[in-house]
């Protein structure tokens, strides 16, 4: 089975890529990325004022950055990746997704993407998010055979109780986040329209359709406290609208922001990572911000300098899943001798070990990360007070 055919459908996807024999493939590409993307932002900060030599660089970041987003994109539609609501900007979301998608829907349907700049933030899994607009986008691919257009619109609107009488579903009045995908495809009748959410329900041949892909989308939409709509006749394509509450009024996307000076400090830092190129990607970043930064390979090395240490640890920042002892049961002996000892988990897989979900009640960084990214996540562990110091 082919990428492109595993895509149409998310069981399908999911199923092919839990397949023993890319494990392998899962765990190279991530790290590769990840570790491109570390030593691209050390070598940032370490170059001289040369725009020239900055604007290269930045090339090298961009295509880096992209590959890694994709990869990440690829975990989280086939579950592989742990699921968690965070703030978003859903026009950022959409955005990365198009990446992996523009290629897969064909050159005769031509894209229409109509973002509101002024957006707002959602609550939101972001793997479940591309899950929706890559399964909706493959329904519409299907309806238009022979091209056609696919409309991919945002907005933010504020719905009155005269409106939502007019909506299904029991939509309350407020502000919401509209996100519409529109065909021009061949459209349904009113009878098929009652039953495209219900599970195993799909107007696809024999083999072509699980018919479980919207009723998933209804199930997620629901789970964020969202709702769905559909519009749509014969012949004159069709519709999907969710409205997505909420949570603040800031309409700035990830592109938007200004860089930062990256947050500094001196405390002592114990690394634990089994494999050596992220080890050494890890400990740069941190030493290039002023932490103290001791290296280990396992648990039981760990254990060893943790204990022969001439200065307090303040933090361990430990691998999730390594050979032997796991990074959190590492933490739980280690906190038992230094009790208050602070902790961050960095994992690419976590979701093979945090089966009951209580990893993810304490600090977790998702590999692959950025080194930007791991010195915010440290400073917000460690406390404010040495930021810039």
């Amino acid at each position: 089975m082919t990428i492109t055919d595993a895509l149409q459908d998310s069981n399908l996807f999911a199923s092919w890529f839990d397949d023993p024999s890319w494990d392998a493939w899962k765990v190279v590409l991530k790290s590769t990325f990840g570790i491109a993307l570390g030593y691209t932002d050390l070598l940032s900060l370490q170059l001289p004022d040369d725009p020239k030599a900055k604007a290269d660089l930045s090339q090298v970041q961009h295509l880096a950055d992209r590959a890694a987003k994709l990869t990440a994109q690829l975990l989280l539609f086939s579950r592989q990746q742990a699921m968690a609501q965070t703030s978003l900007n859903l026009n950022a979301v959409i955005e990365n997704t198009l990446e992996m998608l523009e290629p897969i829907i064909g050159e005769d349907i031509e894209f229409d993407w109509i973002p509101d700049p002024d957006l707002g933030t959602i609550r939101a899994d972001e793997g479940q998010l591309g899950q929706i607009l890559m399964n909706l986008a493959t329904n519409a691919r299907d309806a238009m055979p022979t091209g056609g257009t696919l409309t991919i619109e945002t907005s933010k609107v504020t719905l009155d109780h005269e409106y939502v009488k007019t909506l299904v579903g029991g939509v309350e009045p407020g502000t919401y986040v509209r996100w519409k995908i529109t065909d021009t495809g061949a459209g349904m009748d009113a009878a098929t329209q009652q039953k495209i959410f219900d599970p195993f329900f799909t107007t696809k041949e024999v083999g072509q359709g699980t018919g479980l892909g919207l009723s998933t989308i209804h199930g997620i939409v629901k789970e964020h406290g969202a709702h769905i709509q559909v519009e749509s006749e014969p012949g004159q394509g069709t519709s999907f609208t969710i409205y997505w509450p909420t949570i603040d009024q800031a309409g700035q996307s990830v592109s938007d922001e200004k860089a930062e000076p990256l947050p500094r400090g001196s405390e002592t830092i114990l690394v634990v990572e089994d494999e050596v190129a992220v080890r050494e990607m890890i400990e740069l970043g941190l030493q290039s911000q002023g932490y103290r930064v001791i290296g280990a390979g396992s648990a039981e090395e760990a254990q060893e300098l943790f204990r022969q240490s001439d200065r307090p640890i303040d933090l361990l920042l430990t691998d999730v899943v390594m050979p032997g002892q796991s990074g959190p049961d590492l933490y739980t002996q280690l906190e038992a001798e230094s009790p208050g000892l602070r902790a961050l988990f960095i994992s690419g897989h976590a979701h093979k070990f945090d089966e009951k979900g209580e990893l993810f009640r304490t600090p977790f960084l998702q590999k692959p990360f950025r080194v930007s990214d791991l010195a915010v996540r440290v400073r917000e562990i460690l406390g404010k007070e040495q930021i810039n110091s």
